[in-house]
């Protein structure tokens, strides 16, 4: 019986808790803070939603018995849920989150634990191994190093996210993320994993590095202050209706809030293919890196947002393996038309 186990059967049996352990995984981002997908974050863009939709109903008669068909109406409109790019998303959130989602999280703890360990290793390897600064107010120190780490983080994503849409062969894997031509909360997920590459490993580097900066300067890394497990400006950023930025409801921040947290509205202007929208807010958390690049557009309607790449492409995006391997077709027909060319 021992044999049997640990042979053909025991391998089945090993790779069937695998791949339901991977499935769970996925099925419990509702629960688990760390994901956008959370039930308190959901939750908190129901709120925003309704005082949008209480918003444009005023002066309208509303009567108390047509508000749950009229707000589920406004939630779930009909052209979203009819349209085969919103099923699609539903389709892809399973198939590529239960592939990958041991692979990224893995790599990115890599990729931190490698930049910390070799940047605090260069670093004080040149001061004796002794930090420069001392502090006894680790709680003051947490709050500045939350902050500038979630500043460094945002940047480099900003950066990257600018790539994406600057070197063509990024973005032919990008555009499977605007390839979606309505837009629900699982869009979030609709990512191609050469996309989600660049992500997990830029952000992991440059989060080990300001650790191993942090270890180099005060002999430690610092916690920083957290709500539910994770820190108290990426909780702020989920709960301010991370999740209605994938949608078609419209929400700006009033007066210069919109300056300094990025809104809904803000992210929905960047997946619009009007002329003027294009290429426009590469930012996630903080705009001002769209004010300093002169990327930043915010009008005060969205009279003239419309999702998608807008040039036709959508049509080649229609399964889970079309949004895999489409962008490696085209690129491999964009060289060989090349070398044909001769150029």
């Amino acid at each position: 019986m021992g044999s049997e186990e640990s042979g053909p059967v025991g391998g089945l049996m090993a790779l069937i808790d695998q791949l339901w352990s991977q499935l769970e995984g996925v099925l419990r981002y509702p629960v688990l803070p760390t994901q956008r997908i959370y039930g308190l974050y959901l939750l908190s863009a129901l709120i925003f939603a309704l005082f949008v939709f209480l918003r444009s109903a005023a002066g309208q008669s509303l009567r108390a018995s047509d508000f749950p068909r009229r707000f589920t109406r406004f939630l779930f409109p009909a052209e979203v849920w009819k349209s085969s790019s919103a099923w699609l998303d539903v389709r892809y959130f399973f198939f590529h989150n239960f592939l990958w989602i041991s692979v990224f999280g893995s790599l990115g703890i890599a990729a931190t634990d490698w930049a910390t360990s070799h940047t605090s290793e260069v670093l004080l390897s040149n001061t004796g191994g002794a930090p420069l600064f001392f502090t006894e107010n680790y709680f003051l120190g947490g709050i500045i190093y939350m902050v500038f780490l979630l500043v460094v983080i945002d940047f480099t994503a900003f950066v990257i996210h600018y790539l994406q849409h600057k070197v063509s062969w990024l973005w032919a894997f990008h555009k499977v993320h605007h390839s979606a031509t309505v837009m629900h909360p699982l869009t979030n997920y609709r990512e191609h994993p050469v996309d989600n590459f660049f992500y997990v490993v830029g952000v992991g580097l440059v989060t080990g590095v300001v650790a191993g900066l942090s270890n180099f300067l005060f002999g430690g890394i610092f916690t920083t202050p957290k709500i539910i497990g994770i820190s108290v400006l990426a909780f702020a950023f989920n709960f301010l209706a991370y999740n209605l930025r994938h949608s078609h409801i419209w929400l700006r921040w009033p007066g210069k809030w919109v300056y300094v947290f990025g809104c809904p509205a803000h992210h929905q202007v960047h997946h619009s293919c009007h002329p003027e929208h294009i290429d426009r807010n590469f930012a996630f958390m903080f705009p001002v890196w769209d004010l300093v690049f002169g990327t930043f557009c915010l009008p005060k309607t969205n009279k003239d947002v419309k999702f998608g790449l807008g040039n036709g492409e959508e049509a080649d995006f229609k399964s889970c393996l079309g949004l895999y391997f489409v962008p490696f077709k085209k690129l491999w027909q964009k060289r060989r038309q090349k070398a044909l060319s001769g150029q």
